[in-house]
């Protein structure tokens, strides 16, 4: 006797619910404890990171002619940088001592100090600056793990 197509489909759609997932098992207390603990550190970690961009970008704004003027932009962080700790690069556009803006300049703010930086742990190259003064600071973007992103 031939079974009917019905019934074959009927069983094929049986057999394929019967060898679906499981559903997922319930997380122990000890992994919900240290699910919390990691989203705890990361958070402390972004605050930190937080705090600490809001002092790097205050040194470069100290270092403006109009320092509420200073807009910046492409913020980076270049971390745990072999010679001068994390690094904070970016672009900044501050008005001049005439009220207009100058347009964006690379800079970056060390944790250590810069060797050979006269600004010491930050470096903002601007058109004021000779082309040898330029081409020094442009090195130093490069040297405190800026560079290769801040090309001019």
């Amino acid at each position: 006797m031939k079974t009917p197509p019905s019934f074959l489909v009927i069983l094929t759609l049986i057999s394929l619910v019967a060898c679906g997932d499981s559903p997922p098992e319930a997380s122990s207390p000890l992994q919900e404890r240290k699910a919390a603990e990691l989203a705890r550190q990361k958070t402390e970690q972004d605050k930190k990171r937080e705090q600490k961009q809001a002092a790097y970008l205050q040194i470069v704004r100290d270092s403006l002619k109009d320092p509420d003027s200073a807009q910046f932009r492409d913020l980076q962080w270049s971390i745990d940088h072999e010679q001068y700790g994390d690094s904070l690069c970016g672009w900044v556009n501050a008005k001049n001592s005439l009220g207009w803006y100058v347009g964006f300049h690379p800079f970056a703010v060390t944790a250590k100090p810069l060797k050979g930086s006269q600004e010491g742990r930050l470096i903002l190259p601007t058109e004021a600056d000779d082309s040898q003064t330029q081409r020094i600071n442009m090195v130093m973007l490069e040297l405190a793990g800026c560079g290769l992103s801040l090309k001019v």
